[in-house]
């Protein structure tokens, strides 16, 4: 962990392309200036969304940035490349919405229906729409995300792989667990 302005963090390395960031009891903005700061040396960063609501920091075209926040717990990715980010708390499993599955995510989750493995698809889903920019704008069953083996995941758009580069694990951090997802397009 690092600490920050008062912020503490989990950082997971996305590949050569950048990093992504979780942490708790801060939000997401908050997170993400402090990383800036810390990281990149962007001091007091605005952060600025487009029309379609996607976070971006103006002026600075060579680093694209992702945030996500629920249950009290904060992500936030950057890279050189498009990128996107997911956070759910591993709280109380329920019925998974089989209607906004894809096929191949529905199989995967019959053989293997613990709630954190549907948390797995579910934020690779939110975090491969949000990097290409859709946010929930797409019906997410018509598409993939397909966690593998340990922290790896497949996105499977339209028939094909999607080149890119991350993770989709399970973190605690202080005292909350969550699943998260982080992608950078390739």
């Amino acid at each position: 962990m690092a600490a920050s302005r008062k912020t503490q963090w989990i950082e997971r390395p996305l590949g050569a392309l950048g990093a992504a960031f979780l942490a708790a009891e801060a939000g997401a903005h908050d997170l993400a200036r402090a990383v800036l700061a810390d990281r990149y040396g962007v001091v007091d960063a605005a952060i600025d969304h487009d029309r379609r609501g996607a976070p971006f920091l103006p002026g600075r075209a060579d680093l694209h940035i992702s945030l996500a926040a629920r249950g009290g717990l904060a992500a936030f990715a950057c890279a050189r490349a498009p990128v996107g980010v997911d956070v759910e708390p591993l709280a109380d499993s329920f019925e998974p919405p089989w209607g906004v599955l894809h096929a191949r995510e529905a199989a995967l989750l019959r053989q293997n229906p613990e709630h954190a493995m549907f948390l797995r698809i579910w934020t690779g889903k939110e975090a491969y729409l949000k990097a290409r920019g859709l946010g929930l704008r797409r019906e997410p069953a018509e598409f993939a995300a397909l966690p593998g083996a340990a922290e790896t995941l497949q996105i499977e758009d339209c028939g094909r792989l999607v080149a890119c580069e991350g993770f989709s694990r399970r973190d605690a951090c202080a005292g909350l667990t969550a699943v998260w997802t982080a992608l950078a397009l390739v």
